[in-house]
């Protein structure tokens, strides 16, 4: 909803009403089903990177990604996961820098893990969230 809708949105691609209605399917899915949210794990890459790493896995499904839209998905990741547009932030967002190669993400994201399945245990007994280590 705050990325990729809202991109939509602003490209003109969707008018105001089929903004307002995905908007309110949205909000009626987060106000009467269990979706809650206890974590974001946002792999920040820099829009040049991801790009270069869509030409190498040449996937067909792929090819139509620009630089300029993926510049733009960038921002509202951006913006939203880390605090500076209007939309509400989840209750915690754990950024990893991967522009890095695969195995320096993987490593940055593993020195996180004994923080993260300590929140995750204090948080299950006190949430209907699954606990962490059933999502690993």
């Amino acid at each position: 909803r705050y990325v990729f809708v809202e991109n939509l949105h602003r490209s003109g691609f969707i008018d105001p009403l089929e903004h307002s209605i995905l908007d309110q399917w949205f909000q009626w899915i987060v106000r009467n089903e269990s979706v809650a949210l206890d974590l974001i794990v946002y792999l920040r890459t820099e829009p040049e990177v991801a790009l270069e790493r869509i030409r190498r896995r040449k996937r067909p499904e792929e090819d139509q990604f620009s630089l300029d839209w993926l510049r733009q998905v960038h921002s509202l990741h951006d913006s939203w996961l880390l605090g500076k547009s209007e939309f509400p932030l989840p209750p915690r967002v754990l950024v990893i820098d991967a522009n890095q190669d695969c195995i320096n993400v993987q490593q940055a994201f593993a020195s996180q893990m004994p923080d993260l399945l300590r929140a995750g245990r204090a948080r299950s007994s006190a949430t209907a969230v699954p606990h962490l280590n059933s999502l690993l």
